[in-house]
């Protein structure tokens, strides 16, 4: 077990001066808090673009960053993924570069994401009403570290096992729909008859 702040550097999200507007001519992408579900889905091409002078290298994100949501409806940590424009992590985000030949930045986001951490967070947490992981209480977290050849398949299998929860959702939806469609043909029969 190694603490966060041993594999990773962690950083607030930059503070706007006013909430990002999202331009068609923006060139710098921007995820907010809400562009990050509870559950870490991330998608940065629905992030807002915002016209701006391009931000400095260390204000912008890489690909295998991560980016925190330590704050609101849940704790989620989201990989970054390619992107077609500069793009950056607005307050009060937190942004995590993980140091690549110590830890696989899927296999983070996977711990980070996990019961046990939220459960961490939980008790970190501070605030009454909205409760709120800061940077430091971040960088505590406690991280088992396998190798990283071992963190690769450690995430391929969570991958499979969330695709296997999606299709049996899906199959769940279409039995429902199928069930429910033959109990309205038969309702329909039964008045024919009567």
């Amino acid at each position: 077990m190694v603490c966060l702040a041993d594999i990773a550097n962690c950083s607030n999200g930059f503070t706007f001066r006013e909430k990002p507007r999202d331009s068609r001519a923006g060139n710098v992408r921007v995820i907010q808090i809400g562009d990050i579900g509870t559950d870490g889905a991330f998608d940065p091409r629905y992030s807002a673009k915002v016209v701006m002078p391009e931000p400095e290298r260390k204000f912008q994100l890489q690909k295998g960053d991560i980016v925190f949501r330590g704050r609101g409806a849940g704790f989620a940590a989201a990989p970054v993924p390619d992107h077609d424009k500069p793009i950056m992590a607005a307050s009060p985000l937190i942004w995590i570069r993980p140091v690549h030949d110590r830890v696989d930045s899927a296999y983070l986001a996977w711990v980070i994401n996990s019961p046990a951490a939220q459960r961490f967070f939980l008790k970190a947490a501070q605030g009454t009403i909205v409760k709120a992981v800061g940077v430091r209480e971040l960088t505590q977290l406690e991280i088992p570290l396998p190798s990283l050849e071992q963190q690769r398949k450690i995430v391929a299998a969570a991958n499979l096992l969330q695709r296997e929860q999606q299709i049996l959702n899906e199959l769940a939806v279409k039995r429902g729909q199928l069930t429910t469609a033959l109990l309205m043909k038969n309702t329909n029969n039964g008045r024919k008859r009567a």
